[in-house]
């Protein structure tokens, strides 16, 4: 309490000085004690059931709770423990303030009495007191429910993890969870600050210093950094005051920047984190959900990337932006997004080029539809003939390209050589015609080896 410490058995309670540890108070039958929020102020259980009040050490008030209690809270309000349940209660008139389920371990007010911790075994709760909504009921005489009044407190987030000891910096909490991580919660987030060794407890923060301050059983002392400047940004995040946030971005240090921005984009801020953050990556990620394409253009000319070019492209779609769409497309390797643009737009000379670039990039199935489609069915005979799928080949000629059948004809029989059956039973047009009535036969063209390697093109890549 600052002035004094309490000392508390199991049945009784001693109040010295601080600075000269004399003692001032001394209490029997006490199974609970909690100091007020004003100085020389304090509670205390005596008989299970009954909650005293004393001020400047002299008795004041007492309360019978109607109920075994067994533990005390300090704070703003006055938590009193009982089975299964806490209650909350005024000090001043000990006024059933709120009644809330559950049995905390601990109960811990942040320095402005704004919001307070339940703890409990396995998980806590962070919750708002509305205070002046609070002491106007208390004032008008408004008559409290069975639980108290429902203006009291304002659910502000459960956290799933157990927290060993919790201290409050600004809105900030720090606290030790069970995996001996040192954490702290804000604006709905949990960041890690440390692993600790086990046995560490919470001293306290240094302001000045920007350190958290930890100490284990055998009293050595250990710091971590816990920049006051990036707590008191996120606070005005979750606040919504953007204007002191504002204020406050030049104090924080570039280091700090990128789980700033990652705070940001987890509260639905994306613009203000895409000004903070210093990272390509985490800029470039948002850049994309803001749809800036300018900024990701440039962020990926700086830093290229497939994935990148990929994601521009489709951005750039979006916008009908078809020639920084064609060129992303083109540096990711994206030729069945090109394909698709091309013969959307009609564009025939384009199509032209990316069959050709298909086939220097070894995308066979993408070069043989932009040549099918520009109606060059020799080339595609070529194509399938260097892939080896001369069967297709056949039937691709026999419909598409009459006067290269015959010599496909004649390789795939040379293919099936070895199975004299299967290579009778192959028909051409010259030796067969009345079995391709509607082919018709021109002069026999002499077989010429095709290399898909070398494939002669009437084209060249765009670039």
């Amino acid at each position: 309490a600052g002035q004094y410490v309490s000392v508390v058995s199991e049945s009784d309670f001693t109040i010295y000085s601080a600075l000269s540890w004399r003692p001032k108070a001394f209490g029997q039958n006490c199974s609970g004690f909690a100091f007020g929020p004003t100085a020389n102020t304090y509670a205390a259980i005596e008989n299970g059931s009954t909650v005293k009040i004393y001020k400047d050490f002299k008795h004041k008030e007492s309360i019978d709770i109607g109920a075994t209690a067994d533990k005390l809270f300090g704070g703003p309000l006055l938590g009193v423990r009982t089975q299964g349940a806490v209650i909350f209660l005024d000090w001043a008139t000990l006024t059933v303030v709120r009644r809330i389920e559950g049995n905390p371990t601990s109960v811990i007010w942040s320095e402005s009495g704004e919001l307070v911790g339940l703890f409990l075994d396995t998980k806590f709760f962070i919750l708002r007191y509305n205070e002046e909504e609070v002491q106007a009921a208390i004032e008008s005489g408004e008559e409290a429910g069975e639980d108290g009044l429902d203006c009291a407190f304002e659910p502000i987030e459960q956290v799933e993890e157990k927290a060993k000891q919790a201290y409050w910096v600004g809105d900030c909490l720090c606290f030790l969870n069970s995996n001996d991580r040192l954490n702290y919660y804000i604006g709905g987030e949990v960041t890690t600050i440390a692993v600790v060794s086990k046995n560490i407890q919470l001293l306290g923060f240094l302001a000045k210093d920007n350190r958290l301050m930890c100490m284990d059983r055998e009293g050595s002392v250990t710091s971590y950094q816990l920049h006051v400047s990036v707590i008191e940004y996120k606070t005005a995040i979750c606040r919504e005051e953007f204007d002191v946030a504002e204020s406050l971005l030049p104090r924080i240090p570039e280091a700090a920047r990128e789980k700033v921005a990652q705070f940001l984009q987890s509260r639905g801020h994306l613009e203000i984190a895409l000004e903070v953050s210093t990272d390509d990556d985490q800029r470039f990620e948002l850049s994309i959900q803001l749809k800036r394409i300018d900024v990701a253009l440039e962020l990926c000319k700086k830093n290229p990337s497939s994935q990148r070019w990929k994601l521009i492209g489709d951005l750039a779609l979006q916008f009908g932006l078809f020639d920084v769409a064609e060129k992303a497309m083109i540096e990711s390797g994206d030729l069945n997004s090109l394909l698709l643009l091309h013969t959307s737009t009609g564009d025939l000379a384009a199509i032209r080029n990316l069959g050709a670039l298909a086939i220097e990039s070894g995308k066979t199935n993408v070069g043989f539809t932009c040549f099918h489609m520009l109606n060059e069915h020799s080339v595609c005979v070529d194509m399938l003939v260097a892939t080896n799928r001369i069967a297709d080949a056949a039937f691709y000629a026999r419909t598409h390209c009459h006067e290269r059948l015959d010599d496909v004809v004649q390789k795939w029989k040379n293919q099936v050589a070895t199975t004299p059956r299967v290579r009778d039973a192959l028909a051409d047009p010259v030796g067969f015609p009345n079995l391709f009535p509607n082919v018709k036969v021109s002069s026999p063209v002499a077989a010429t080896p095709v290399s898909y390697t070398h494939l002669t093109l009437p084209t060249k890549r765009i670039v």
